[in-house]
């Protein structure tokens, strides 16, 4: 009955227009979880130049803020079918905690929402919005996901800096399946329709395809991983509708950033981890084509790579990561490198304070910032050139 309760009242708390619950709707098999992560951020975006090794300089600016890194509140279930196949069904938001009104928190479902299957013999199909496993394959390497030093300013592709479309994606219109385990490999393989327009004879719509397969056996984890953007043609409503001048409305987003129609961005990694007493260390390294720029050549095609390692002692944690992305394209000086390093005091199994310093070296042919898009986290865009550093005092809580 409490169980209930909690999940009416959270359902109301979040206000969401037109959305009601009955009790009767939970029952046992009703899980409620999330994620409290609120941090204190000083953030010095650095000097630089207004275009990519250009002459005209640009002062940058400095932000002290209170961030809520990709929290969270979820619900899921499950129903036993029999003969060890089960329904599903997962609804994940994110709430934006110092700032409920902004986007892209507020919203319901906006994170990992499906329905689906699972079966003990048969694998886990779900269908809805869902990370690619592109991304699921080595985000446990990253010590400092979700924070202002994310490795995903560098690694994944920047939107519009090294890649069309990121490839550490959630796109909607996601067909999932992840095998069971044979001896610690698995295969996760996920396709995502980019438009659900209609289409005439001489159109093609876009879609994703993302595929991983990973071998995770204590202390050893390896994957590799594959994905591609086919952006389709113009009038789907994909990315080439975007580029086109007209509105799209793909699983992409509402942008595509030039992706001429027809054309595709490519993206494959390995990732490498190993575990010894105390010590987790962790390595991906990923390389991005497309067929982009003028007479299919690549436009923003690269090569990253990502160093951990974390130490535990006690109720502490010492974490440093190194990350490198390579020249863009064509572009001239246009690599940069992230390095971060942090301190950790778990307060509980599910309370964790922590404080960090993470400092990027931007190339003067290119201008990423120093994190990504995680809810109130994000930074304003970066000079050409700019180092950008900041410290991060927050507290991570699990429920």
């Amino acid at each position: 009955m409490q169980k209930k309760i909690i999940a009416v009242a959270v359902a109301a708390a979040l206000g969401t227009p037109g959305l009601s619950f009955a009790v009767g709707a939970f029952d046992e098999n009703v899980v409620i979880y999330g994620a409290a992560r609120v941090s204190y951020d000083l953030v010095d975006n650095g000097n630089g130049t207004t275009t990519a090794n250009g002459a005209t300089a640009t002062n940058g600016t400095t932000v002290n803020k209170v961030s809520s890194n990709t929290s969270k509140i979820g619900f899921k279930g499950k129903e036993d079918l029999g003969d060890g196949l089960y329904s599903i069904w997962q609804i994940e938001s994110q709430v934006n905690l110092d700032d409920a009104t902004t986007s892209p928190g507020g919203g319901f479902g906006t994170r990992n929402t499906y329905g689906g299957l699972t079966s003990d013999h048969f694998g886990t199909i779900r269908l809805g919005r869902y990370d690619t496993p592109y991304k699921v394959s080595t985000r446990k390497f990253d010590l400092f996901g979700d924070t202002l030093f994310d490795t995903r300013a560098l690694t994944g592709g920047a939107a519009n800096i090294s890649s069309a479309v990121a490839f550490d994606g959630r796109p909607t219109n996601t067909v999932n399946y992840l095998s069971p385990s044979f001896n610690g490999f698995t295969v996760n393989a996920a396709y995502a329709a980019e438009a659900e327009g209609v289409t005439n004879s001489s159109q093609t719509k876009g879609k994703l395809w993302s595929i991983a397969g990973t071998y995770d056996a204590s202390p050893f984890y390896a994957t590799l991983a594959y994905e591609e953007h086919d952006f389709g043609t113009i009038g789907t409503g994909g990315a080439a509708a975007v580029a086109g001048g007209a509105t799209g409305s793909g699983s992409f987003g509402a942008t595509q950033n030039g992706a001429p129609a027809g054309s595709k961005e490519k993206a494959t990694k390995v990732g490498l981890g190993y575990d010894i007493d105390a010590f987790n260390f962790g390595f991906a390294y990923e390389k991005t084509s497309d067929d982009e720029a003028a007479g299919g050549a690549d436009r923003f095609g690269h090569n990253t790579y990502y160093l951990s390692g974390k130490y535990t002692f006690g109720t502490d944690a010492l974490r440093v990561a190194y990350t490198k992305a390579g020249q863009v394209g064509s572009i001239t000086n246009s690599e940069a490198k992230l390095y971060s390093i942090g301190y950790d005091h778990n307060l509980s199994k599910r309370t964790t304070l922590y404080a960090a310093y993470g400092a990027l070296k931007n190339g003067s042919g290119i201008n990423y910032p120093l994190t990504f898009a995680n809810g109130t986290g994000a930074n304003a865009s970066s000079a050409f050139g700019a180092k950008v550093s900041g410290l991060s005092f927050g507290m991570n809580h699990a429920f």
